[in-house]
């Protein structure tokens, strides 16, 4: 054979990832047949995901040929199988483990269907572990990887995480429990003595960068809220749904609950409008007195497939994966056999974690905006959420982190360099992010705005714009199918009143649609006002709602402006982008659709028939939009050249800790008046 002919046995990246490909279409089609139309658009957006995972490992790894043996695929393949069945079987005797005071005990909950799950998560897992070590290697610049993975910057991150925590957890040892006064205010004072010491050495060890000054405040201020938060439910909006998907979740088949179970999901201490503070102490003691052991629940019963474990319905639907941080804690807080409340806080406490490591990661990738993108990540409402059981921090984390990696591929990619690969992260992210809110789908638009010219190719442009397109169609698809055939989904959320109906608000649009658009513009000028900012920045739901000791009237526009200021900010070595005229307005037209289409959605599912109001829509809605608004606005520097240093201009020595003390102030105020006073 000559050199360089291919031989019989030679496989391409292209040929592989054909068959790859082939295999999951084969896969969602047959679960469209097999399955509910809302599982099977939970298993098509996987796979989706999955898909690119494999096209970016295959790409990234390959050899520069672009061509493989098969004997070398198998030798590649067969370790990566035999460690995704070692670690599933590994994670199904944990499980059983944490279920029980045993495994012996914990055998009759044994789950195949979760075996397997576990099987397939860890050879994924594998697959983006090695195209993350090829697309660092190959593809991130390396002042920029050093900066977020250097061992300093590691070391303090460890530091950070586990110092938060430790915190709470040994003075609730002390004290006897976190159910106290006397806890809370201690654990502020210390949380935030923690917080500063943390950003003394951020700036003294680690050059000012902006990512560890997040991180330093985010992890002290959120672990108070996770720790000083009285462990139940309807502290922020739908939080006993969100709790209930996580622990059905963190069984994955096959678990138990008990009775207390039930009451965080019903939440008697929240009817009427209000939360009954008598009531929550009462059930905060018997949470107490169960026992040392989660697993030492009263009335205990099974709970047996895919559903959540109380109201028994089934949870295989898109949005169930901004659970999985949260049911992560539940299912490590039974591993270690804490107490029913430690493991609760756990789950509450994973979501953050998640959230502050997602941000932090974010703020360290992006080459511009970075104090606007911290601020935005420490606003006290997004942290509340965070701290608690929402899907909102998961959107919010992997939108900021998207729109990073978007940011670098528009700021920082030299003309003929991008391809379909190039893409791949951003797609990845982007679609995890609106897989909990498919409203949201416009933000992968985004990447309409990389320049042809940066591209390889003319064809390469092509295929890097269909691929946005078709993912764009599967997420539209993934809440538009559910509505046709749902049953459930036709007839709109109950909590919206008798008058709600789903198809007929649509019908009343289609045959209305001059009466619907006044109806949603007149809404949307109030929505987007600065006046009325506070309302996704300052505000921490049900918990301070019923105490009007702090106004937050008084402090309507200051988050406005405090985010304003922050979108003006240059730091270090970052650069300043620059948007066209067109790009603007593109990005404007993205943000409108994102607006009214989350308005359209609750006028639709949550609001009556006919009505000239839009119920449901929360200024948290805003929270995903606000760093891709803000980043149009203009950087004030000299020119269009960065900054070497923060010296160079007064204004900016004086804002960038300006902005982060007076968002970290705000929340360390509302910490010290709605939550340590409880």
């Amino acid at each position: 054979m000559k050199t360089g002919e291919l031989g019989p046995r030679t496989l391409s990246s292209g040929f592989i990832i054909r068959v790859c490909g082939t295999m999951m279409l084969a896969m969602d089609v047959y679960c469209l047949f097999r399955f509910t139309i809302i599982a099977s658009m939970l298993v098509c957006c996987l796979s989706a995901v999955a898909f690119m995972l494999v096209y970016g490992a295959v790409k990234k790894s390959f050899p520069l040929a672009g061509h493989m043996s098969i004997f070398g695929l198998l030798t590649a393949l067969a370790p990566m199988a035999l460690i995704s069945l070692v670690a599933g079987l590994l994670l199904e005797l944990l499980t059983l483990f944490g279920l029980s005071d045993s495994l012996a005990g914990g055998a009759l909950l044994w789950s195949r269907e979760r075996l397997a799950i576990f099987v397939v998560t860890a050879f994924f897992f594998q697959v983006g572990f090695i195209y993350i070590r090829a697309y660092l290697r190959n593809s991130y610049p390396e002042a920029a990887a050093d900066s977020l993975f250097d061992r300093k910057g590691i070391a303090f991150l460890g530091t950070c995480v586990s110092s938060a925590a430790l915190i709470a957890v040994l003075l609730a040892v002390m004290l006897g429990g976190t159910y106290s006064v006397i806890y809370r205010s201690l654990l502020l004072v210390l949380e935030l003595l923690l917080s500063i010491a943390f950003v003394f050495l951020a700036i003294k060890f680690l050059g000012r960068k902006v990512e560890f000054l997040f991180l330093a405040l985010a992890i002290t201020l959120g672990s108070y809220l996770s720790f000083a938060l009285p462990p139940v439910t309807n502290l922020a909006p739908d939080d006993q749904i969100h709790y209930e998907r996580a622990l059905g979740l963190s069984f994955l088949g096959h678990g138990e609950v008990g009775a207390l179970e039930g009451e965080l999901v019903d939440v008697p201490w929240g009817r009427g409008g209000g939360l009954n503070h008598e009531r929550i102490d009462e059930f905060c003691k018997r949470m107490e007195e169960v026992g040392s052991d989660s697993n030492a629940t009263d009335n205990g019963r099974e709970s047996i497939g895919f559903v959540v474990p109380v109201s028994g319905e089934l949870y295989l639907f898109v949005p169930i994966v901004g659970a999985i941080p949260s049911a992560l804690g539940l299912w490590m807080g039974r591993l270690l056999h804490l107490s029913f409340v430690g493991t609760f806080i756990l789950g509450r406490w994973f979501n953050l974690l998640f959230y502050v490591l997602v941000v932090f990661g974010a703020i360290g990738i992006t080459p511009v905006k970075k104090v606007l993108f911290a601020v935005v990540g420490l606003l006290p409402t997004a942290l509340f959420l965070a701290s608690g059981y929402s899907y909102d921090p998961w959107l919010l984390a992997l939108s900021m982190l998207g729109l990073a990696l978007f940011a670098r591929l528009y700021c920082g990619s030299p003309a003929g360099s991008v391809t379909v690969v190039s893409f791949v992260p951003c797609l990845i992210v982007f679609t995890l992010a609106i897989m909990v809110k498919a409203v949201y789908f416009p933000l992968i638009g985004l990447l309409f705005l990389i320049p042809a010219r940066q591209c390889a190719s003319r064809e390469e442009a092509r295929r890097c714009r269909v691929s946005v397109l078709v993912l764009a169609l599967l997420l539209v698809l993934s809440f538009v199918l559910p509505m046709l055939f749902s049953p459930a989904a036709q007839a709109g959320d109950v909590r919206g009143g008798t008058d709600v109906n789903a198809l007929g608000q649509v019908s009343y649009i289609l045959h209305h649609p001059l009466a619907y658009t006044g109806t949603l513009l007149r809404f949307m000028l109030n929505y987007v006002s600065p006046a009325s900012s506070n309302g996704y920045s300052i505000y921490y739901a049900y918990v301070g709602s019923d105490i009007s000791v702090f106004p937050l009237s008084a402090f309507s526009t200051v988050p406005f402006i405090i985010l304003l200021l922050s979108a003006q900010v240059i730091f270090g070595d970052e650069t300043s982008p620059i948007f066209t005229f067109k790009s603007k307005c593109w990005i404007s037209l993205l943000v409108f659709l994102m607006i009214s289409l989350s308005a359209t959605a609750l006028y639709v599912s949550f609001t009556g028939v006919g009505s000239g109001e839009i119920a449901g829509m929360q200024p948290r809605y805003l929270l995903p939009l606000l760093c891709p608004a803000f980043m149009m606005v203009r950087t004030r520097c000299v020119g269009e050249e960065p900054l070497a240093s923060l010296l160079e201009s007064r204004i900016h020595v004086i804002t960038l800790p300006g902005v982060i003390a007076a968002i970290s102030g705000l929340s360390v105020l509302l910490d010290f008046v709605w939550v340590a006073s409880w």
